[in-house]
């Protein structure tokens, strides 16, 4: 009686952990997730809470809205829902988004984070266009 192999062999490493698994694709219109480049565009931002000029980082928005997909628990937003702050507004202040939560944060600024996003978005690669965006959040 001879061995008999019940299922076909699995293709080389398909068995491994760690596969790299396809990236759920949502955004504004329903394609990129990543942008590096729109990122670092972002970061040269003035933060939108301190005026602090070049912002340094891009804050992910996850404010819902009718029309804005849901990332999920522990997944960051499309790079399209990003917003320009400081460092000390983004985390390590005492009034910083992190610490107030992104609802009061936002509010107690006066700002609707979403209609921001759309605006840098569209404005995007023109740098001059996104920081006069940000200028004109600013001023009310």
């Amino acid at each position: 009686m001879s061995a008999q192999r019940i299922s076909p062999i699995a293709p080389y490493g398909s068995l491994l952990k760690g596969d790299p698994k396809p990236k759920r694709k949502h955004g504004l219109q329903g394609v990129a997730v990543r942008d590096a480049s729109y990122l670092a565009l972002i970061r040269r931002c003035p933060c939108l809470s301190c005026d602090a000029d070049p912002a340094g980082i891009a804050a992910h928005v996850r404010v819902k809205r009718v029309g804005k997909p849901i990332a999920g628990m522990s997944a960051k937003p499309a790079d399209q829902w990003t917003l320009p702050l400081c460092p000390l507004c983004h985390t390590d202040g005492p009034s910083a988004q992190h610490k107030l939560g992104e609802l009061e944060f936002w509010s107690d600024l006066g700002l609707d984070p979403l209609t921001i996003c759309e605006r840098l978005y569209s404005a995007s690669p023109d740098i001059e266009a996104m920081r006069q965006v940000c200028f004109r959040a600013r001023e009310g």
